[in-house]
């Protein structure tokens, strides 16, 4: 495993389940901190650290101006003195132009420099088997994702995808390896990507046709199971089994 930065959207909903995801990878919080406006959480084990961080602003467009505007490359924006290896930028899609994630995902595709780790329309999309074309903000399907996960608040969301945070990553890439008709994961990000593009927005009415989480990456890069030759999707299969 390879030292990693994650940066987050939210500061509550992601942080807590990827908090609890790592720990099942072996990895422990080993510091908590504040750097200039940033909290940072650090988690490591005898090899490796990883540091997750929610990001400078929840708007994608926002994002793109704050890291163009310095020359760092990201490990040294949120002053992390070692060299980071990967790199990961995980964010809703939501009411994004697709302009602005096109602008994003020009410099930030690869994990070296930063790859943008999308889900279709949020991050709750993790959650939802279904999986229909949803139409309106993504606030109303939020709230119908609750309720799939037996409540009505956020609080009961994050404990039931900790508590199925396996069989879910492993439902979502399944279902990305048909989808895609693809084996490998690289191929999963990128054809995700482009699926944006069916997205419409007409007189601030959102439609979102094709719902998305390729959220498994993280694990599947972070355990060095990634390669652009060979088929990687049953092997990262095996290795999430193991973590449950």
């Amino acid at each position: 495993m390879s030292n990693a930065l994650v940066i987050v959207e939210g500061e509550v909903t992601e942080i807590k389940i990827l908090e609890n995801f790592f720990k099942k990878m072996g990895l422990e919080v080993i510091k908590e901190e504040k750097y200039q406006k940033f909290s940072k959480l650090t988690f490591s084990n005898e090899k490796n650290t990883v540091y997750l961080i929610p990001g400078p602003n929840p708007q994608v467009a926002s994002v793109i101006k704050e890291f163009k505007s310095s020359e760092d490359e990201l490990y040294k924006y949120f002053g992390i003195s070692e060299t980071i290896a990967l790199n990961f930028i995980v964010y809703d899609v939501d009411t994004t132009k697709i302009e602005d994630i096109d602008e994003l995902y020009e410099t930030y595709n690869t994990p070296d420099v930063g790859l943008i780790v999308l889900s279709n329309p949020c991050f709750e999309v993790i959650a939802d088997k279904e999986l229909k074309k949803i139409e309106g903000f993504p606030k109303k399907y939020k709230k119908d994702i609750y309720k799939q996960c037996g409540g009505i608040s956020e609080k009961g969301f994050v404990n039931f995808v900790n508590e199925n945070i396996i069989d879910l990553l492993i439902f979502h890439i399944n279902l990305n390896r048909y989808r895609y008709n693809s084996n490998n994961v690289l191929d999963h990000t990128k054809k995700a990507y482009k699926s944006l593009s069916d997205n419409t927005c007409i007189n601030e009415s959102y439609e979102y046709k094709e719902l998305f989480s390729v959220l498994y990456v993280l694990f599947a890069y972070m355990r060095g199971l990634v390669s652009k030759s060979i088929d990687n999707v049953d092997n990262i299969i095996k290795e999430l089994k193991k973590l449950g």
